[in-house]
């Protein structure tokens, strides 16, 4: 006990009282389930449908700036996520997004770090499983997309999300435990929204999904 006062006073000369108060209230959201209501599980149906946000480079002007080698090595990475595969941290792996484990409230993992614990096994550090759930590999699609307006790009951005979606309700399971990778994820899935929105696979029915 003593230790933990000691530990809390240094925090407090070091990281000052606001920040330990806004920590101390989250920890309490946590606690009393406060977090858990405000952030249930909620149907696709009742995202609203996003908006186009910003125009599109000449594609002409983008193969030019890309030169033969950039254009090379973006198909080269575009045609190995279609074929299932997607680089993390340099190294190539399979995308899959199903978890070999029964799903649980985001709050669940905040609270009892314990059901972490069969995640850090296989994947030996979280950022092993949240970086493909970040949708990176959706930028080098759009853009092979945008390049070459070949629909196979669109249709695997468009299968991997419903893989994802379908895998991981929202607010359910660890990618949705952390601010920061939602926002992430939101932000490639607005962009990507956008850039496929002229593909004959981006159907009304899927983008109102997205």
């Amino acid at each position: 006990m003593t230790s933990k006062f000691i530990v809390g006073i240094k925090y407090l000369f070091q990281l000052g009282f606001r920040p330990l108060t806004l920590y101390g209230l989250y920890k309490l959201g946590l606690k009393t389930g406060h977090y858990k209501r405000v952030t249930p599980s909620i149907s696709t149906s009742q995202i609203p449908s996003s908006h186009s946000l910003f125009s599109l480079p000449n594609r002409d002007q983008f193969e030019k700036i890309l030169g033969e080698k950039g254009k090379s090595n973006l198909l080269n990475e575009a045609d190995e996520i279609v074929a299932g595969n997607v680089r993390v941290f340099g190294e190539s792996t399979a995308l899959d997004f199903k978890l070999n484990q029964p799903l649980q409230h985001w709050t669940e993992y905040e609270s009892t770090p314990a059901l972490l614990s069969s995640f850090l096994f296989l994947h030996n550090d979280i950022k092993f499983l949240w970086e493909p759930a970040r949708f990176g590999w959706a930028f080098i699609l759009g853009r092979a997309y945008h390049l070459t307006q070949e629909e196979k790009y669109a249709e695997t951005f468009w299968k991997n999300f419903e893989s994802f979606t379908e895998s991981n309700p929202v607010s359910m399971g660890p990618h949705w435990m952390n601010g920061q990778e939602v926002a992430i994820r939101l932000m490639a899935c607005v962009w990507a929204d956008h850039v496929f929105e002229t593909a004959s696979v981006s159907s009304a029915e899927r983008r109102a999904v997205l």
